[in-house]
């Protein structure tokens, strides 16, 4: 194959072959065409089938690169343009413009931003003092160091009233003190008698409990005693009664039996009507007294457990209830005697008349004999309402007792608390006085208006001889920068804090900083109250008016760096290190041939004539490939085609890895031109070649 270029008329259907003259050949028959010769190749697939492109069967034109430029350097001139004596296509001729190799190098992905220099910190000044400025020291633009004067305020009258409020306080002071010292003294004095037992009160009703007990057990022995010589029978007054009315009986007795055996039956009758007359009299006794036992039970005047009590008075009710029955029943044997001696006595009057006399002693010995028990039975009742009596005076002593022991509790409570009281009023007193007096000292203080750091005088809104009305003055920091900026919503899931980012500005030419992003806004600007911004990625779909507030602190080398400055900057979004690299336009989409039965497939789009470039490639766009000339020294070089991934794109190169390829590997830039020559061989040729385009 000859090394000088072979050309063919441009196939445009609008020039004939007549038009573009008669020296026009035609290809010689049995010879394919480039197009028909790419479409007969068959090549193995590479990639994945479905991400892949397939090239499909389209009517291929020959588009020239910048035709004019080409003819002109050809010497061809107009006539060329118009087709007469246009080149020949070449389809193996490969430019050694294009031919390049593989390097490595850092390959970085960026988006532009545009914000505004702006300080990390910023200190507006301010003075608590509501006096006149003395004296300025500075003026909007001045730089100052940290502690540096900047201003001066009158405090002649705050130094006034701090020596009146320090006086005030010390006065105070002893007055309240006087009074902590009372009250702690009241308090030592109760404390110490209450806790040594030598409190008035506490002692007395130590007396009277002491007393009541005494009384107590007194009375209570006294009653034990009478009751048990009643249940006993042993009070001689008792038993005189009862000697005195056996007498009476015996004294019937004789007289029934002097009546003679006439009277027997009525003595006999009036024998049991008398007997039954004793008994029912000794039963309602004796219901009597139980009747009385019950109403002192309930009215609490014995000195029984409450438990006790209630058993007793049950006890005390079940007693009087049978004596009731056996009184119904006595007085039913007493009404059966009555008659029978009734009837008796008509028949033996006279017999009676001794039974009577004898009856009637009878019946002063029995009525005396009850007299007696009452007597004892109304002792035993003083007796016992004694005890109940003690038993209550016990029982408020024991009370007593205890309230002095509470009010002795009580009244140190009392003097403790009025003792703390005084300490809290005295506190809060010295607090109040205090506070007015470091009030007083922060407002003379801040009368010496100083710097917080050092950096750069912004604005002062003080004025000499007028009493500020809010700050005094700003200062920032501009050792300490951030850049405030947006992002698009396109961009903003492509940057992350942390990013290292490069700026310019134009008040420092060319000169690069450095800083790193630092805040993301998670909510975008509010769209009414904001413009779009200049900065943030082009491209990428979203809503370019969206944006997203973006902070970077500026790192490394501040110098010329000023405050308010524009700030053109660039974010490092993606990035390999020490990658092997290829430009751009080296690579391709993976080729995969295709069938006769896919003449629908899409076609590889032509770059623009005159874009030398290649197109736009990224890893979403599907398996892509170089081509690789196997023997780039030799005149005719072999041309493959590798797949490879693609790692990183920025700045026209591309960070790639792929079987085969290392450093030095010799690819064809602007690979889209030999798409067809790839497993074929090719000769070198000295100027761009023409380049495919497709039409439908």
């Amino acid at each position: 194959m000859s090394d000088e270029p072979v050309f063919t008329p441009l196939e445009d259907p609008t020039v004939t072959p007549a038009a573009a003259g008669d020296s026009v050949e035609k290809p010689a028959k049995g010879l394919k065409s480039p197009k028909e010769r790419w479409k007969a190749k068959k090549k193995p697939q590479l990639g994945n089938k479905k991400s892949g492109r397939k090239w499909g069967r389209k009517k291929k034109v020959i588009i020239g690169v910048s035709a004019v430029a080409v003819l002109a350097i050809a010497g061809f001139g107009i006539p060329a343009v118009m087709g007469l004596g246009a080149p020949k296509y070449d389809p193996t001729a490969v430019y050694r413009g294009d031919v390049t190799t593989v390097v490595r190098e850092d390959v970085t992905k960026t988006i532009s931003m545009t914000g505004t220099l702006k300080s990390a910190k910023t200190m507006t000044l301010f003075s608590s003092l509501n006096s006149k400025v003395q004296a300025l020291n500075v003026k909007a633009g001045d730089r100052v160091n940290q502690g540096q004067l900047l201003a001066q305020l009158d405090s002649s009258e705050a130094n006034s009233q701090l020596a009146s409020q320090q006086a005030q306080l010390n006065e105070s002071r002893v007055t309240q003190q006087n009074s902590i010292d009372e009250a702690a003294q009241n308090y030592q004095n109760a404390k110490s008698a209450l806790d040594q037992g030598m409190n008035q009160e506490i002692r007395g009703a130590q007396t009277s409990l002491r007393e009541a007990e005494t009384e107590y057990v007194k009375s209570s022995r006294a009653y034990e005693q009478m009751k048990q010589e009643r249940d006993n029978r042993t009070l001689q007054a008792l038993l005189e009664q009862e000697n005195a009315l056996r007498s009476a009986y015996q004294e019937v007795e004789n007289a029934k039996m002097e009546a003679g055996r006439a009277g027997a039956a009525v003595s006999e009758a009036n024998l049991q009507r008398d007997i039954a007359i004793i008994e029912r009299n000794s039963a309602a006794a004796d219901l009597d007294l139980a009747k009385k036992e019950l109403s002192r039970l309930k009215a609490n005047n014995t000195p029984l457990d409450p438990t006790d009590r209630e058993k007793l008075i049950e006890k005390t009710k079940q007693r009087i209830a049978e004596l009731e029955a056996q009184v119904a029943t006595l007085d039913q044997n007493v009404d059966d005697g009555s008659k029978g001696a009734r009837s008796a006595w008509s028949q033996q009057a006279q017999a009676n008349i001794s039974v009577g006399h004898a009856n009637e002693n009878l019946g002063m010995a029995r009525r005396q004999f009850q007299a007696a028990l009452r007597q004892i039975d109304n002792q035993i009742a003083e007796a016992g309402e004694a005890v109940a009596k003690a038993q209550g005076a016990l029982s408020d002593a024991k009370i007593s007792l205890e309230y002095a022991k509470i009010h002795a509790a009580q009244e140190v409570s009392s003097n403790l608390r009025a003792l703390r009281a005084a300490q809290a009023s005295a506190g809060s007193g010295m607090a109040e006085g205090q506070s007015a007096i470091q009030k007083l000292r922060a407002d003379i203080s801040s009368a010496h208006v100083t710097s917080p750091m050092s950096g750069i005088v912004t604005s002062v809104t003080a004025k000499v001889g007028a009493t500020p009305e809010g700050a005094l003055m700003t200062v920032e920091d501009d050792q300490n920068m951030v850049i405030e900026t947006q992002i698009k919503e396109s961009g903003v899931s492509k940057l992350s804090v942390g990013n290292q980012v490069t700026f310019t500005t134009p008040a420092t030419g060319d000169k690069e900083f450095t800083g790193v992003v630092s805040f993301i806004s998670p909510a975008a600007l509010d769209q009414t109250a904001t413009q779009p911004s200049q900065g943030g990625e082009q491209g990428g779909g979203g809503n370019a008016s969206v944006m997203f507030p973006v902070q970077i602190t500026v790192t490394g080398d501040l110098q010329g760096l000023r405050l308010g400055s524009t700030a053109k900057v660039k974010a490092i979004v993606a990035g390999e290190k020490n990658a092997l690299t290829v430009p751009k336009g080296a690579l391709v989409d993976a080729m995969i041939p295709l069938d006769d039965n896919d003449k629908d497939s899409q076609s590889v789009a032509a770059p623009a004539p005159g874009d030398m470039s290649g197109p736009e490639v990224s890893r979403e766009d599907g398996p892509k490939s170089v081509l690789v000339i196997d023997n780039p020294d030799s005149e005719k070089p072999k041309v493959r085609e590798v797949q490879v991934e693609v790692l990183v794109e920025g700045n026209g190169m591309a960070a790639i890895k792929g079987k085969g390829i290392k450093e030095g590997t010799t690819v064809l830039d602007n690979a889209m031109n030999y798409v067809g020559l790839a497993g074929d061989t090719g000769h070198y040729v000295d100027t761009p070649p023409v380049m495919e385009g497709t039409v439908e």
